[in-house]
């Protein structure tokens, strides 16, 4: 089945779409490109930088409660400080914000599997830049996406994003809607199991 954050289904678009979504990826050089991209696509059209998670670094509850605050305390503050560095960044608070914001912009650009995964919830087109793995290739081929989407890093340029219709084709969207259905009902499935 595909992953969980999948599982619950597609997310009604209910909004009208504008702007660029450009996120991170887990590798640095990757999230350094993408910021300069997005900086550049900002003088064309409305462009935002959002990591895909809340966070610089994940907090570990197993740590000392002094060691957790004063971390909490240092990561915000480089948080803020790349914030004023990079105008067009922000780190969210959530990951409904997140999605929300995914729901709203016309074209997504992520270095991050789970960046690809809520642009299928959401039906968002997207460009995916490779990645440190090979999860995100294995997902386009479990979902049927056109392997034109998927960009390495050296070739993401401006002329690239604006000058290409990113929209689902009709076989994109039949192959989505199919996927995310299955993975809907094996999801429901493994959970009967495990209650069971």
């Amino acid at each position: 089945m595909g992953d969980l954050s999948t599982s619950a289904g597609p997310i009604a678009d209910t909004q009208d779409r504008s702007g660029i979504l450009v996120g991170d990826s887990v590798r640095n050089s990757a999230t350094a490109a993408l910021a300069h991209l997005a900086n550049t696509l900002n003088r064309s059209e409305p462009t935002r930088i959002l990591p895909l998670t809340a966070s610089l670094r994940e907090d570990n509850p197993y740590r000392p409660r002094l060691a957790r605050m004063l971390r909490s305390w240092s990561v915000n503050i480089r948080q803020r400080l790349q914030e004023n560095r990079l105008p067009l960044l922000r780190y969210l608070t959530c990951e409904e914000e997140y999605v929300d914001a995914v729901r709203a912009c016309r074209l997504s650009i992520t270095g991050r599997f789970h960046g690809v995964c809520l642009n299928l919830v959401t039906g968002t087109p997207f460009i995916s830049v490779t990645s440190n793995s090979w999860k995100i290739e294995t997902l386009f081929q479990d979902v049927g996406l056109d392997s034109r989407r998927i960009v390495p890093q050296e070739k993401l340029s401006v002329d690239l994003v604006l000058g290409t219709d990113w929209s689902f084709s009709s076989t994109e969207r039949a192959n989505i809607s199919t996927f995310l259905a299955e993975t809907q009902r094996a999801a429901a499935a493994m959970f009967d199991a495990l209650a069971a």
